[in-house]
């Protein structure tokens, strides 16, 4: 980075770091990684056990909101909901562990459960890919395209609702 100035230098430290977690996260939620998987209570309820991913978790929404003001980007985290969770309604710690975490840093969330869970209502499967749908195994879950374009739709709709384009634009162009 000769010659780069400060702040460009500063920025590819931060690249570096999140190519960095980048490569923490693939390696926690591979497919021969079983840290991720939960198992349910008879509540419905899905006890994780996610002090680690939890730190991670807040190391990297920290840096994303460095790198967006650095930008002058306006900040969102958006929480998309598996399958299961839409499907038997569940409440699980990571989602209030990234509630809580908006919460007390001031990040801006859009959480799509309830507004899944409202939209899809009996008809879940149909957005999303089924395993007899795709050749990759680790495909099924995922969003299909009826299901991606709902979650663009509600995340444009909750954006127009709660932010303000003018003050971003504004910012942007200063």
């Amino acid at each position: 980075m000769a010659g780069a100035s400060a702040p460009e230098a500063g920025y590819g430290r931060i690249i570096k770091r999140d190519l960095t977690t980048l490569s923490v996260l693939q390696r926690f939620f591979s497919p021969q990684t079983k840290a991720h998987q939960t198992t349910l209570t008879k509540d419905k309820k899905a006890p994780l056990q996610l002090t680690p991913l939890e730190d991670l978790a807040t190391a990297v929404f920290a840096d994303l909101k460095k790198v967006s003001l650095y930008r002058k980007n306006h900040f969102v985290i958006v929480y998309l909901p598996s399958k299961y969770e839409v499907m038997y309604k569940l409440d699980i710690k990571w989602r209030d562990y990234v509630k809580q975490e908006a919460e007390k840093n001031n990040y801006h969330l859009i959480d799509l459960r309830n507004d899944f869970v409202k939209e899809m209502g009996d008809d879940v499967e149909d957005y999303y890919i089924q395993k007899r749908e795709i050749a990759n195994p680790y495909s099924e879950g995922h969003y299909n395209a009826k299901g991606n374009a709902l979650a663009a739709k509600l995340i444009l709709k909750k954006l127009k609702e709660n932010i303000s384009f003018e003050a971003v634009f504004a910012k942007r162009s200063r």
